[in-house]
């Protein structure tokens, strides 16, 4: 059977030895037609239920990162990670996906999709193809033993940033300024469990069976309990575990160890930095960036540890609509990174922000500037991820008008302009169109 398809390259994955541990596990796993269908043909099926919980800093549960967060699967504070994982949201979302029937949830993925971007969904089918057996001992009522390869909780929100399309739920820093804003006392740091133990005992019991980690937040980086797991981890010989990071990028020293050197411990890692624009930009639009700081680390970080891979994760909106290009050009003549290390996700909330609000002729102005720098690239362009990310945004740009949401942007920006002291039109004159009416 033509396993194809499974073992392309994936945004999150670039470097040669995943590949051929994938490539090695796949050629050694026969394939029903069932599963192979279910991997490659179906538009609802997800090996992530079977292999995966992800959980919010408020206690709330998901199916994964990507699923819809005004639909929980249940809470961590007020059950335990078993009942939720058997509760009756994720037995009814597996019988869904085997049915190859939508759920409410998963729209990001389909929406995603629809667009020819590649979606968690399509991701973790090819990386965790080699175990769809776990889908066989799946109950008729949809309940399923916890089998957890791939672990991502968000332990907390502690962070150092603040950046204009997040909120308090993902950062303390934001968590702190809403408060002040508002007149609130509702708590800086929140905790998955309620605590760091809890946290931690929640953990504990699946790290010998973790195929790979995703380390997020908040700022990983910056948390006492990614510091604990690696550290048990390397205890346990488990240096094969795959370790994925959404970082920042701005901390990368705790109490006195360099992530660096604790990189080169692990066989596979690959690091996402949050970066969506260079200089000003970049600091306006991800409050809390020093962008001098950002470029030495990506130079540290070269010195160290050159073989880690290393993408920028840029989150495509309104605001660096123009600018990305110029920041994704700087950064290869620099040679910070290969054409290809650069992974663009466009963000779909909060909605004021996508590049749907953009008016008609700023539309096709960025179109252009996608194709063009697509044309350019291209050859360079190994895995087609860059590539494949400006295309899906030129599609996304074209499902739909929501001009309607330039009021609300212009509140957004008027009342934190002026609660940080900023100004949006002196750091993106490209834009100032979009101010008409402030």
């Amino acid at each position: 059977m033509d396993k194809g398809y499974l073992s392309e390259d994936t945004p999150h994955n670039s470097k040669s030895l995943l590949l051929d541990r994938n490539k090695q596990k796949l050629e050694q796993h026969q394939f029903t037609t069932e599963h192979y269908n279910l991997l490659t043909s179906s538009k609802h099926f997800c090996m992530l239920p079977w292999l995966h919980l992800h959980g919010w800093t408020d206690g709330n549960a998901y199916p994964c990162c990507m699923a819809d967060m005004e639909i929980p699967v249940g809470n961590l504070r007020k059950n335990t990670f078993e009942e939720v994982w058997n509760g009756e949201s994720m037995k009814q979302l597996r019988l869904n996906m085997l049915q190859d029937k939508p759920s409410d949830t998963c729209k990001k993925c389909y929406e995603l999709e629809k667009s020819s971007l590649f979606s968690l969904r399509n991701e973790s089918n090819r990386n965790f193809a080699y175990a769809v057996d776990y889908i066989d001992n799946t109950y008729e009522d949809g309940s399923a033993d916890p089998n957890i390869f791939y672990w991502d909780m968000r332990f907390s929100n502690q962070c150092n940033f603040s950046c204009r399309m997040c909120g308090p739920q993902f950062s303390s820093s934001w968590a702190k300024e809403s408060n002040s804003m508002y007149n609130r006392k509702v708590p800086i740091i929140d905790y998955t469990r309620g605590s760091k133990q809890l946290n931690w005992e929640m953990v504990e019991p699946y790290i010998d069976n973790l195929h790979k980690i995703y380390f997020a937040g908040g700022e990983p980086l910056m948390m006492e309990e990614h510091w604990r797991l690696i550290d048990e981890l390397l205890k346990r010989g488990k240096t094969d575990v795959e370790l994925i990071y959404n970082t920042n990028f701005s901390e990368t020293k705790y109490k006195k160890r360099n992530i660096f050197e604790t990189w080169k411990e692990f066989e596979l890692v690959s690091v996402g930095a949050s970066l969506d624009a260079m200089g000003a930009r970049a600091e306006y639009i991800r409050k809390g960036t020093k962008w001098d700081n950002i470029v030495r680390n990506r130079e540290e970080m070269l010195s160290i540890c050159p073989t880690v891979d290393f993408f920028a994760s840029a989150t495509l909106q309104a605001l660096n609509a123009y600018h990305i290009v110029d920041f994704h050009n700087e950064w290869i003549q620099q040679g910070l990174i290969e054409t290809y290390d650069f992974h663009v996700n466009v963000l779909q909330g909060p909605e004021w922000y996508r590049l749907t609000i953009l008016p008609q002729q700023m539309k096709e102005e960025v179109v252009q500037l996608y194709k063009d720098h697509i044309e350019k690239i291209n050859f360079n362009d190994d895995i087609m991820r860059a590539s494949n990310g400006f295309t899906g945004a030129i599609n996304f740009l074209k499902q739909e008008d929501r001009t309607d949401l330039l009021p609300k942007f212009r509140e957004e920006i008027r009342k934190y302009d002026s609660y940080r002291n900023e100004n949006f039109v002196e750091t993106f004159p490209e834009l100032k169109e979009l101010m008409n009416g402030l």
